[in-house]
């Protein structure tokens, strides 16, 4: 309705269009008596069903003054329009900023999502449901203020009425909740499109998309969300965990509360070893189809975390790490100098000796023993097959294992890089080609193990991880006594039997039957694969 520009209602004057969706309209408009620019929503008087949400989203608005819930200035009719008058807010929505500038950093999203999560904290508890969370529909005063806006369909529910009929859907198919497709919407719903707004915010990408809107919402129903450290390696497992709790199937296993969810988050990214933590630059490519991890996962290299990178050690300053070097240099030095005396020492002994070492030592030459001591007393780790070159490469999405124990023994027992991958309880026939798809190396180790959580702890055992790091509160993940799923596997150049796999794969699940934690059945089945230990 762009011929409405220049048109005056009540003391607005409309300027300029700005959108439109439906039968309502939006336009930039003059306030003739306060002299400020204001954003006016338009609907007709004669369609009664978009105006009868018009209505309630001013009835519902008009109550909930909050810092980061979008107010309503004024609300009027003049035939044949009734309109709802709005501050302008300039800066476009999030969908804008995502669409334009990428994702966002940890930090960045953080701030948007408790705002976001503050302002539908405040709706719930006025008994209001937005049920239509998603980027468009939250506006940017600048990159670090966000109002949510939009409350069309958003449902009181202390009053019995609802402006839907029966069997309609209601929201949009990528942020619905899985339990929209037969039941009610409730705060587990808007949370759980809150946690999809959070998973675009940093990715770039919602996780379920279908080429038509009853596969979208099937996707919701029956798969499980791509976890996102995936498509973006900047995303730390602690973030993760929180992302992946929010999307969860069952309502009662998500977050209490919009604040709780925000508050997870903040903990997540205070953690340590998180502070600061770059963004990924480049998103490995994602099929928005695939449906298994194991679909999506082929060659993604730039997800891997090296031990070094693991999120159990603290990450040290790059002054730290100089002054390191420098300290391991002085020493590397002060042995070598070390060396150079004792051989000096040495000669001038056997020039002074010379005819007799000779005829002692005709059969024994002598052995610098003195100097191959001296040097094994520097806090060397001695490895039965290999060197510490060995790389160890782990995504531990299950949070189960102690990375540095676990890269240890593999650096110590391998003679290959090992990759090892953990998932969590993932329900995919395919788990059993997951190594495979993992295995892009040909000189390559994988380990993949699949966690069920079903059933229950072993007894006098703890779960933990062995990770001496301050960790974020985490839902209780019981360590399973007898569902454990395990791959292993090598790239076409290592030299081990298909029964040397199977062997370590039965030696990691034998383990955690016999209630070893998972590192240790994990060390347990990398010694096992140690070729001085097989046949």
């Amino acid at each position: 309705m762009p011929e409405l520009e220049g048109t005056t209602l009540g003391r607005y004057r409309l300027k300029q269009l700005l959108g439109q969706g439906g039968m309502a309209v939006v336009y930039l408009a003059r306030d003739e008596t306060l002299f400020r620019d204001v954003a006016i929503k338009i609907v007709p008087q004669n369609n009664l069903q978009e105006l009868a949400r018009f209505r309630r989203e001013a009835e519902t608005i008009g109550p909930l003054a909050h810092d980061h819930i979008l107010p309503v200035f004024d609300y009027g009719e003049q035939a044949p329009w009734h309109y709802l008058v709005m501050p302008y807010i300039n800066h476009g929505t999030l969908s804008d900023r995502l669409k334009t500038h990428g994702p966002l950093s940890l930090q960045d999203a953080g701030i948007l999502l408790t705002q976001v999560a503050s302002a539908l904290q405040f709706a719930h508890e006025h008994n209001i449901l937005h049920r239509d969370i998603k980027p468009s529909n939250i506006l940017l005063r600048d990159d670090n203020y966000a109002y949510l806006a939009d409350f069309g369909i958003a449902k009181d529910v202390s009053q019995a009425s609802d402006l839907t009929q029966t069997g309609m859907i209601i929201g949009t198919p990528d942020y619905m909740a899985p339990e929209l497709l037969e039941g009610s919407a409730s705060p587990g719903s808007d949370i759980y499109a809150l946690g999809i707004v959070l998973y675009q915010m940093l990715t770039g990408k919602v996780p379920f998309k279908g080429s038509t809107l009853l596969s979208t919402l099937q996707k919701h129903a029956q798969e499980q969300p791509m976890p996102p450290s995936l498509l973006n390696a900047a995303i730390p497992p602690a973030i993760e965990q929180v992302i992946l709790t929010a999307l969860a199937k069952d309502p009662r296993h998500r977050f209490a509360n919009a604040n709780t969810f925000a508050q997870a988050y903040q903990r997540a990214l205070q953690t340590p070893a998180l502070i600061n933590q770059p963004l990924a630059k480049t998103l490995p490519a994602f099929d928005p189809h695939a449906k298994t991890v194991a679909q999506t996962m082929h060659a993604q290299q730039p997800y891997a975390q090296t031990v070094a990178q693991t999120r159990y050690a603290q990450q040290p300053s790059p002054q730290a790490q100089k002054n390191k070097r420098s300290r391991t240099g002085l020493i590397a030095l002060s042995i070598v100098g070390l060396l150079l005396i004792l051989i000096v020492a040495r000669l001038v002994s056997a020039a002074a000796h010379h005819n007799t070492t000779t005829i002692t030592n005709n059969n024994n030459p002598p052995a610098m023993t003195t100097t191959s001591t001296a040097i094994a007393t520097t806090n060397q780790v001695t490895a039965t097959t290999t060197s510490t070159s060995v790389t160890c490469t782990m995504r531990d999405i299950a949070l189960i294992l102690n990375s540095t124990q676990v890269c240890n023994a593999a650096r110590q027992n391998l003679s290959y890089p090992v990759k090892i991958y953990t998932i969590r309880n993932y329900p995919d026939p395919s788990f059993d080609h997951l190594a495979q798809t993992l295995s892009t190396n040909p000189r390559q180790i994988v380990i993949a193990i699949d966690v069920e959580t079903s059933a229950q702890p072993p007894k006098g055992k703890e779960k933990g991880n062995g990770n001496d790091q301050p960790q974020p509160p985490q839902p209780q993940l019981p360590q399973p006594q007898s569902h454990v799923h395990v791959d292993i596997l090598g790239g076409s150049s290592v030299l081990l039997q298909d029964s040397q796999y199977h062997n370590a794969e039965n030696i990691l699940t034998q383990a955690v039957n016999n209630s070893d934690t998972y590192t240790e059945a994990t060390i347990k089945a990398i010694q096992s694969l140690n070729t001085n230990n097989t046949n």
